[in-house]
């Protein structure tokens, strides 16, 4: 039996379980609630799929849904981003935070024009620095790194996404994030036009697809080692948003109790 057990532990580790586990903890130790293995429709291919984990920030009224959506990625290989100074420069940051509800948008839009752009939720204060490719090394046709970001792209598409019919707006959000357990390294082009290669903990970059709708926004990538750090610092960003949008949420909430 110890040698059964051993077995099974090795073959554990060789899974992206472990991973799974310590991104949930690291989400739930600062707040958030945690659901693993929840599922959502692939609006593609009309048929469920899984969500390695995904941290819910708890609300009691349920008017403001915000989620930071985490695929997890086990491997060996290093993961390589292509980064740029100038990926963000004149991009417009409401598609570039996260996916969020139509209403979602309109209702940051919303807050930001009442203070005459003074002030702005952090979510939104993106620098232009950001990544505009991701690849896993030694990777030949079948590219992981593509394939991670549909996956996390097309979970949060389904996350926020606009209600039918609802009886007050839905102001959605979901931030993607991959966690992966082997190195992170940044390449871009330097003065000299040599490429430069730097280990990072984490990283964004900018993403973009049709499912069948055009979505994007900045994808956060982060070691293993770094999660807990993270998490964190995406608590800090909801909690800031959501805040921002106390004025909304209170014009949502009168309304609904008149109707």
């Amino acid at each position: 039996m110890p040698d059964l057990t051993a077995r099974i532990h090795d073959w554990l580790v060789g899974t992206g379980f472990p991973l799974e586990m310590c991104a949930a903890s690291a989400f739930r130790s600062v707040g958030f609630e945690v659901r693993q293995a929840s599922t959502y429709s692939d609006p593609q291919t009309d048929k469920g799929r899984e969500i390695d984990v995904l941290a819910v920030d708890p609300d009691i009224y349920g008017f403001v849904e915000i989620s930071i959506v985490i695929e997890c990625k086990a491997s060996t290989s290093p993961w390589v981003a292509l980064v740029s100074d100038d990926t963000l420069v004149g991009y417009n940051r409401l598609h570039a935070m996260g996916v969020s509800s139509s209403a979602g948008k309109s209702a940051v839009f919303a807050q930001v024009a009442k203070t005459q752009g003074k002030r702005k939720p952090k979510a939104l204060e993106l620098s232009d620095r950001c990544g505009y490719g991701l690849r896993q090394a030694f990777s030949k046709d079948h590219d992981p790194a593509y394939a991670a970001c549909v996956n996390v792209l097309k979970a949060c598409a389904a996350i926020a996404s606009d209600r039918a019919a609802a009886h007050a707006p839905r102001l959605a959000f979901a931030f993607p994030v991959l966690v992966v357990d082997s190195p992170i390294f940044e390449c871009e082009l330097t003065e000299n036009d040599q490429l430069s290669l730097k280990e990072v903990s984490s990283t964004s970059v900018l993403f973009s697809s049709y499912l069948p709708e055009p979505v994007s926004s900045c994808i956060r990538i982060v070691r293993s080692t770094s999660i807990e750090r993270t998490a964190t610092e995406l608590k800090a960003t909801v909690d800031d948003l959501r805040s921002f949008l106390g004025p909304e949420q209170e014009e949502i909430i009168a309304k609904w109790m008149k109707s």
